[in-house]
């Protein structure tokens, strides 16, 4: 069985914020005549996470995605990799940034620029069963044989995942977040979310 330690990279573009993290992965190449090709990560190890920034904004329905190029080429810097050295990542849009107008085209750009990259904006759905993966919530609830509700909390949205026997088996959500409203300094209220002044007007 042949081994080997790639760099991994992933970026999480959210409602709120934005963290990159950088990790070590030990793969395992199973091929071998009897079998067909495949690898598994037997180790992973985080060398390196980024601060926590405000997810930058051209304004309420746009991604900035010259800073987030500046943010990301900074952090890079910070944790001593090349573009070249990133053999692995994913770049995941999450939250109601999602549904910003150039989600797509910002989370392509990224990848193309910071490496090779697994690129997706999450809806609801795969958010609730990241988050429920990264709570433990999953192999919990394979541990103990009883359903877990997982709830995650952003910045514009509330998750909830339920899980059994070490799988999601449902996931629900809530427009309920972090930054559905935002005051400035003087308590006067600068944005309300789309989503509850649809709700306010029924």
């Amino acid at each position: 069985m042949l081994q080997k330690w790639i760099t991994s990279i992933g970026l999480d573009i959210g409602t709120s914020t934005t963290k990159l993290i950088v990790s070590k992965l030990l793969i395992a190449n199973q091929q071998n005549q009897f079998t067909l090709p495949g690898c598994q990560i037997i180790d992973r190890r985080v060398t390196y996470a980024s601060s926590i920034y405000t997810t930058p904004m051209v304004n309420e329905v746009e991604i900035d995605v010259r800073r987030l190029t500046l943010l990301l080429e900074k952090e890079y810097k910070k944790a001593g990799i090349s573009l070249d050295q990133v053999e692995a990542g994913a770049v995941i849009i999450t939250g109601e940034t999602a549904r910003k107008q150039n989600a797509e085209s910002i989370v392509h750009y990224l990848a193309e620029h910071a490496g090779n990259f697994v690129v997706a904006t999450a809806g609801a759905d795969l958010e609730g069963m990241l988050a429920a993966k990264g709570s433990g919530a999953i192999e919990h609830s394979a541990e103990t044989n009883k359903v877990i509700a997982n709830i995650d909390v952003g910045g514009g949205t509330a998750n909830i995942a339920l899980c059994q026997n070490g799988k999601v088996i449902e996931t629900f959500t809530l427009h309920v977040g972090g930054r559905l409203i935002r005051l400035n300094e003087d308590g006067i209220v600068t944005y309300v979310s789309s989503y509850l002044t649809e709700f306010l007007k029924k």
